[in-house]
């Protein structure tokens, strides 16, 4: 619902003028004005609240004139001066019996020309006699605002939406809207399209009046109690398929109990006031309060180990897809098959593994994303050469999609990330050149290739991550074999005109993993040292950059995270829908994995 601004509604206040009459055809000059007390044909209001009618008569129409000038008496012997009226207002004065009056009128203007200025005629009486001065004023203002034939002075506002000021520097003929979240009356803001609602603005976000916070579905917008804050909404509102909200936030697993409280369904638990999965989680493990002890982790609700990758296989990639499962994508096999079309797909709830569609041709070392609706995407990547390709595999798909336009260039030896708006962040990592700089950008809505600034530095084999807050992030790789690792960790912030340099990787290297967890630290996995003139080797580092802190976290810092137990080079990673990070197969130098190897956040170890 539109709501009316308070802000324009000020009282007129007219010592001596009565409302203008529309019926009246004499000389109005002088009478009160506003918006629901119009001024007779031919006279022009000069202003939305307390203006005054002007026109024919000895007045001239002061184009932006506000004010009138007050009226001055000069008693006997005595001279009167008008008050200044502003931007060409009207003056007027009257001189009392018998005197000598000489009225000036009104000084210069701030928003117009000068004022008219006035003189009242001299009279010279006997005792009794009166001599009356009379004036009229002149403008030379110029139009503030003039819209609709009205004219308005700079900073008024729209009588029928206070979200339109006169704001003569964006526009002289038109409504200029106010910035978004502008007060504009009782529990209202002005939205981006310059209306006035019932809404909230909160941390550059505005929302109608009971819209949900698009970060956290159990705050919604409840104008009446806060136009400037998320309210929590009331447990056991539905935050999601299968989700409603708890104590805790929203939950994954949850049912309306009886229409009020909140429940699980089979293989969630309410342990602690929060719903978890016992299914995998490792401190609640098919029941609550269970934990899984060292070297083994929560799979299909047993303290256990996953399930191993059936093809064993590198330089391959992984995503969450939009059932939760985890993709294992392509990759390669240098002892026996080559490169890899498999698709498979692992789900850590029952801990057993699937087939998908194979991709369309063998590929390694390729870049892979999901979109909003679920729909995976694969860019580029090689088999002997590099390759141009994008691919598409939709949920429920029995096959993948070649229709999705091609990349503008081949290349490989990247990742890819997801930003603001669902774009997708793919730096070219190797083209026909050796490593590049270019940064390409995929709108999976629109199906349209585009790029975004450069990298400061050419590199290939890094990690691409997104943060919480859509920071897109390039970590590490090399320039080429024989030249050092690239330390350079870099980030591109939403809306920034370029990369800004962050505290360098503690172990710098290339063909690693990258994850995210739920707190919004990235996580660098494994990998490999690519400076031959050091001595190339594999690396088990496992390090964390911290957003929020501006700093890595490793095995040096306190507290320490835990080295990743085999040391691979291109696992694939990825972060489950449980907040374990995920790290499927690799080189370990001497053959291709089948391991998978899980990390908790939450106990800060490893499985196996």
């Amino acid at each position: 619902m539109r709501l009316r601004s308070t802000r324009w509604l000020l009282p007129a206040v007219l010592a001596g003028l009565g409302a203008c009459d529309p019926s009246v055809s004499v000389n109005v000059l002088g009478l009160a004005c506003d918006g629901d007390h119009l001024c007779p044909t031919g006279y022009q209001c000069t202003a939305l609240d307390g203006g005054v009618c002007v026109g024919p008569g000895g007045a001239s129409t002061s184009a932006a004139g506000s004010s009138s000038g007050a009226a001055a008496s000069s008693t006997s012997g005595g001279s009167g001066t008008a008050a200044a009226g502003s931007s060409g207002s009207t003056g007027a004065a009257s001189g009392s019996a018998g005197s000598t009056g000489t009225v000036s009128g009104g000084e210069t203007s701030s928003s117009g020309g000068t004022g008219g200025a006035s003189t009242g005629g001299a009279t010279t009486g006997s005792t009794g006699s009166s001599g009356g001065g009379s004036a009229s004023g002149s403008s030379t203002g110029a139009v503030d605002c003039l819209i609709l034939g009205r004219s308005y002075d700079a900073g008024a506002f729209d009588p029928s939406d206070g979200c339109h000021e006169c704001e003569p520097a964006a526009s002289a003929s038109g409504w200029t809207n106010l910035a978004i979240g502008t007060g504009c009356g009782d529990g209202g803001l002005c939205d981006s399209t310059g209306d006035c609602v019932a809404g909230c603005y909160v941390g550059g976000v505005f929302a109608l009046d009971g819209a949900l916070d698009p970060e956290d579905p159990c705050q919604r917008c409840d104008a009446a109690a806060s136009t400037q804050a998320w309210m929590t909404v009331a447990v056991g509102t539905a935050c999601g398929p299968g989700s409603f909200c708890t104590d805790a936030g929203c939950e994954d697993g949850c049912r309306l109990d009886g229409g009020t409280a909140c429940g699980c369904l089979s293989g969630f638990e309410t342990c602690a006031g929060a719903a978890v999965d016992t299914c995998t989680d490792d401190l609640n493990c098919g029941a609550c309060a269970t934990a899984c002890g060292a070297g083994s982790g929560c799979f299909g609700g047993s303290c256990t180990t996953p399930a191993q990758l059936p093809t064993a296989r590198f330089a391959l990639s992984a995503v969450k897809g939009a059932d939760g499962r985890l993709y294992t994508l392509g990759g390669a096999d240098m002892l026996s098959s080559g490169f890899s079309t498999a698709v498979e797909i692992y789900d850590p709830r029952a801990n057993v593994w699937d087939a998908g569609p194979p991709l369309p041709q063998g590929d390694e070392f390729f870049s892979a994303a999901v979109d909003a609706t679920g729909d995976i995407f694969v860019f580029g990547g090689s088999n002997t050469v590099l390759l141009q390709q994008t691919v598409e595999l939709s949920p429920g798909a029995q096959a993948w999609s070649t229709s999705p336009p091609q990349s503008p260039e081949a290349f490989a030896a990247s990742q890819a990330a997801v930003g603001p708006g669902g774009l997708f962040y793919i730096p070219a990592g190797v083209d026909s050149s050796g490593p590049d700089v270019l940064v390409w950008t995929f709108d999976p809505l629109a199906q349209s290739w585009g790029a975004t600034h450069s990298l400061p530095v050419s590199t290939a084999y890094e990690g691409v991550a997104a943060g919480l807050d859509g920071t897109i992030y390039v970590l590490g790789g090399t320039n080429s074999d024989s030249t050092p690792n690239t330390p350079s960790a870099l980030a591109l912030v939403p809306d920034a005109g370029a990369w800004l340099t962050l505290a360098a990787m503690p172990t710098p290297r290339c063909a690693f993993g990258t994850a995210v967890d739920r707190a919004g630290s990235i996580y660098t996995i494994a990998g490999f040292n690519c400076d031959i003139g050091t001595g190339a080797k594999l690396s088990n580092a496992f390090e964390a950059y911290l957003p929020g802190a501006a700093s890595w976290r490793s095995a040096t810092t306190t507290p320490a995270l835990p080295p990743v137990p085999n040391s691979v080079e291109a696992p694939g990673t990825v972060t489950g829908a449980d907040g374990r990070i995920y790290a499927f197969g690799g080189w370990n130098g001497f053959n291709v994995q089948h391991d998978v190897q899980v990390y908790d956040p939450q106990t800060n170890s490893w499985v196996p």
